[in-house]
């Protein structure tokens, strides 16, 4: 158990997630940039996000505007590997397009 922001961390992902028909994976990220891709502060947490995208048919990542051009300290994955960005606002010019090029759906309020 994570304290810090209440969730649970399985100590081997993958055969947690093994049993799992996953339809939409809604994934958080502490970074999304175009040249580093998405991008997470907590390492124990990598392996059940990495898990959750692998089984999913959608996968939906999910961060504030703040988080837009920022790279934390665990890669996740290239931006092509979303389906759907969901935010608060919408994003610059070059993610619009780079997400518009990719067939990546972004939502925003």
């Amino acid at each position: 158990m994570n304290k810090k922001n209440n969730s649970f961390t399985p100590t081997n992902a993958k055969e947690a997630f093994a049993p799992y028909n996953i339809t939409k994976a809604f994934i958080a990220a502490s970074g999304m940039s175009l040249a580093n891709g998405f991008s997470h502060s907590d390492p124990m947490e990598r392996e059940t996000k990495l898990a959750a995208t692998q089984k999913s048919e959608t996968i939906c990542f999910v961060l504030d505007d703040s988080k837009f051009g920022h790279t934390s300290l665990i890669s996740l994955g290239p931006v092509t590997l979303a389906n759907i960005i969901c935010s608060n606002k919408k994003p610059d010019a070059a993610i619009e397009q780079y997400c518009s090029e990719h067939n990546i759906m972004l939502k925003y309020s």
